[in-house]
């Protein structure tokens, strides 16, 4: 019979089995092994993109036409679509790092918790585990999807994406009008 063990929270005085422990304490270092691997994706891709942008808009300043230069406009979006994605992704891996520690050790202790407070705040990572309340398993599914992205500012990185596609296009029209590059 596997032997009880209790958990180190104060808030939290479940107890589990061994077995219960190892398998929850495997499946918390995946989470983080996940969450990591997420982050370090979007960000080489958002690197990759930036660097075709940059030699994309190399391109059509040597070989001057204006509407290759507004064609770069498509890359901003780009990079806007996959960070958005990316941090949509990591919503269900950071509750279930967050619900792993609630459960194991207690959420107001654990290191997912106090990264995601630090980067996100408290409030966040209560909304996140509030979802746990809810009892069917589509309405948690609900609520993941309604939850804010993490790891995000306040819309500047959107608003600088959006700028720079529209700057690219006005660039190549006016580079086309007053400058006489060529359109095509």
């Amino acid at each position: 019979m596997a032997e009880k063990i209790s958990t180190r929270s104060k808030k939290n005085k479940s107890v589990i089995d061994e077995e219960s422990n190892k398998i929850l304490s495997a499946e918390l270092t995946e989470s983080f092994v996940t969450l990591r691997t997420l982050v370090t994706l979007v960000t080489q891709s958002l690197a990759a993109l930036l660097a075709a942008n940059v030699a994309y808009l190399g391109y059509a300043l040597t070989t001057k036409k204006s509407l290759v230069l507004m064609g770069g406009a498509l890359f901003p979006l780009l990079i806007l679509a996959v960070l958005s994605r990316g941090r949509k992704w990591m919503i269900p891996v950071i509750y279930s790092i967050l619900h792993i520690e609630k459960v194991t050790i207690g959420y107001e202790i654990g290191a997912g918790t106090n990264f995601i407070s630090f980067i996100q705040g408290q409030k966040y990572v209560d909304k996140l585990l509030s979802i746990n309340t809810k009892t069917s398993l589509e309405e948690k599914r609900m609520l993941l999807r309604k939850m804010p992205l993490p790891m995000g500012d306040k819309g500047i990185t959107r608003l600088v994406c959006v700028l720079s596609a529209i700057g690219q296009i006005i660039l190549g029209i006016i580079l086309w009008k007053y400058f006489q590059w060529s359109f095509l």
